[in-house]
């Protein structure tokens, strides 16, 4: 209630000081725009996404409520849902997800191709993150109009939605609604 307000609009008392004039804010959630979800863009996320996002928090902006519980992280999220989205929250995604198989190993060939999907004509990654991955200083602006910075790929531990390589892989699918980020799902199928 303090960040997100009574209502859900991400007016609560505490909003002004996380981000008066630029982005991040807490999330308005009767707007139906969600950052930080496994269905494509444009879609409501599902409980679990929900839920993550109160259990893992976003670093440097929204702490982590993992202490609840998943009892109580889960009466959270339906909470928010029943209360401020209003509406059901869908229970698959068309976008495929595997499970961690094992470590992943690198080679200059996988370097390389990586490199040319971060530079590829399609994606251009670089226009946005810059060719060294600390971000463009050009101001963008969010769905609300605020300023917003592109992430700095050098520092993971600053990635909103995860950083590990499944967590990278869901926002590449998926974008992250309300910014500049887009979803590049109809690039890998």
């Amino acid at each position: 209630i303090h960040c997100h307000g009574s209502k859900g609009q991400g007016d609560g008392a505490a909003a002004i000081f996380i981000g008066p004039y630029s982005h991040p804010r807490p999330n308005d959630f009767t707007a139906w725009t969600f950052k930080f979800r496994s269905t494509e863009s444009g879609q409501l996320p599902m409980l679990k996404d929900l839920m993550r996002t109160i259990r893992e928090g976003i670093p440097g902006i929204m702490p982590s409520f993992r202490n609840l519980g998943e009892g109580q992280i889960r009466a959270v999220a339906l909470y928010v849902s029943r209360e401020f989205i209003k509406q059901d929250l869908p229970t698959e995604t068309t976008i495929t997800y595997v499970e961690h198989v094992g470590p992943y190993t690198y080679s200059v060939e996988s370097v390389r191709r990586g490199e040319q999907l971060y530079n590829k004509k399609k994606l251009e990654c670089f226009r946005c993150h810059g060719k060294d991955g600390k971000g463009i200083k050009t101001p963008m602006r969010d769905a609300r109009g605020m300023l917003i910075k592109p992430m700095d790929l050098t520092r993971p531990e600053m990635f909103g939605n995860g950083s590990s390589h499944e967590d990278i892989y869901r926002t590449i699918m998926t974008g992250l609604d309300g910014t500049p980020m887009p979803s590049f799902f109809d690039l890998f199928k």
